[in-house]
């Protein structure tokens, strides 16, 4: 786990239209980052649009009418951003996905199971989590297509979110929480946002390998970036746009 770069601006900008960001891999109420991320949503009241480009949980799968109450706090911090005018917009992770039912139907939200473009003031935008780019990884490839399988997620529906939940912190306990992907994605992520800004993207803002990182190039005479949104694990950032350009912030 890394330690917050304390060069990044901190807070929340004046003016900002939109917030990024990904890989909170939020568990439990009493956890410093859940407690972090609750304060860090109680501060964008009003905020235009919340970006949120997977593992926001640390464990989502089809989970629709009931939902595990330790998700509460963070859904209702979400509901009443919504409430207020806020469009929520979730690229689904490789710990959270089939949530489109929920999201949409309750918050509004608008859901994008693998990636997106928007356009935002003119900025042409591919957002993606990010675990799709190393598709060298054969193995983890073909276990998440058979994850987002009709046939897994018809059962996922079917099973007590309690069990869902069991199953997953067992995984978790295997994997020893290793979380971000391989060693080598930060490069592999700059050469796929190279070649994404030539095929005409201004911005290409992903999070997966829990390295905050923001890349400006000239491509034929025009400005374009790579964002990374870190993780809220060791580094607490986010990028924000403030309606003149992006920045890479860590949270207060």
């Amino acid at each position: 786990m890394s330690a917050p770069d304390p060069t990044l601006p901190v807070g929340i900008p004046q003016g900002v239209r939109a917030v990024f960001l990904s890989d909170a891999h939020l568990r439990r109420p009493e956890d410093a980052n859940y407690r972090r991320m609750l304060a860090f949503l109680a501060q964008l009241p009003g905020l235009p649009d919340l970006f949120i480009l997977g593992d926001f949980f640390d464990f989502w799968f089809g989970f629709k009418a009931v939902v595990p109450g330790h998700y509460v706090p963070l859904l209702s911090a979400l509901g009443r951003l919504a409430e207020g005018g806020t469009r929520i917009h979730f690229v689904e992770g490789n710990h959270d996905f089939a949530v489109g039912e929920y999201f949409s139907r309750t918050l509004g939200a608008v859901v994008h199971p693998d990636e997106a473009e928007v356009n935002l003031d003119g900025h042409r935008l591919y957002l993606a989590h990010g675990d799709l780019v190393d598709q060298g990884d054969r193995g983890y490839q073909r276990l998440r297509r058979a994850l987002r399988s009709v046939p897994v997620t018809w059962l996922a529906h079917r099973v007590p979110p309690r069990s869902l939940l069991a199953f997953a912190d067992r995984l978790h306990r295997v994997a020893g929480g290793e979380v971000g992907g391989g060693r080598g994605l930060p490069a592999r992520f700059v050469a796929f946002a190279r070649d994404k800004w030539r095929a005409g993207y201004d911005g290409v803002l992903m999070g997966h390998c829990h390295v905050p990182d923001l890349l400006r190039e000239q491509v034929g005479g025009r400005p374009c970036f790579y964002a990374n949104s870190g993780d809220w694990l060791g580094h607490f950032t986010y990028v924000a746009y403030d309606g003149s350009g992006f920045s890479l912030r860590r949270a207060a």
